[in-house]
């Protein structure tokens, strides 16, 4: 939106709390190269700190999780939810972290890796290293586990089996016999 430049930034953020219904309060301005409007510089105007036309000023909450549209405990849970179904959905139930951190990524609200989210859950999850590869994979626990190491490759014996085609076999008198009965 288009702001006149002798406007001061406490205006600026009683102009957004109007238009947008964020508290002046829970406002913090940030320009683009990444300087944060000290509160002491709020009856400054815009050009006086150095913004210029067309310049972009981000707003951020004051405090972390401020904007939240749903409490804490629902963005942890999706998060979950989201993880075992992807490890459901796999082939032999267990996901590289590698691939698992391709297809979900961690909401805002929750500021730690893919991995640490998962160490904090030993019930449900269980993490194995591959010594070898430097693999990390995750699957479902049966109870609380701690990390393991292993040198075997995870999915070491999980090859599908083979399914043979079709032969009538009640067509030959037995396995070594080719004759017809």
């Amino acid at each position: 939106m288009q702001i006149p430049v002798d406007l001061s930034i406490r205006d600026l953020k009683r102009f957004i709390q109007l238009k947008r219904g964020i508290s002046e309060h829970r406002q913090s301005l940030r320009l683009k190269s990444g300087y944060l409007i000290p509160a002491s510089r709020e009856d400054w105007s815009i050009k006086r700190i150095g913004i210029l036309p067309k310049s972009v000023i981000f707003v951020e909450p004051t405090l972390r999780g401020g904007w939240l549209w749903n409490p804490p405990n629902y963005y942890v849970n999706k998060l979950l939810k989201d993880i075992t179904v992807t490890i459901d959905h796999s082939e032999h139930g267990v996901v590289l972290l590698s691939e698992l951190s391709k297809t979900i990524q961690p909401p805002p609200p929750i500021n730690v890796s893919l991995k640490q989210f998962i160490d904090k859950y030993p019930d449900i999850f269980t993490v194995t290293t591959e010594l070898l590869s430097k693999d990390i994979w995750i699957k479902k626990s049966d109870g609380k586990k701690l990390p393991t190491f292993t040198t075997m490759p995870m999915l070491m014996g999980t090859n599908r089996p083979v399914v043979l085609p079709d032969f009538p076999w009640e067509n030959y008198r037995d396995i070594d016999g080719v004759q017809r009965i």
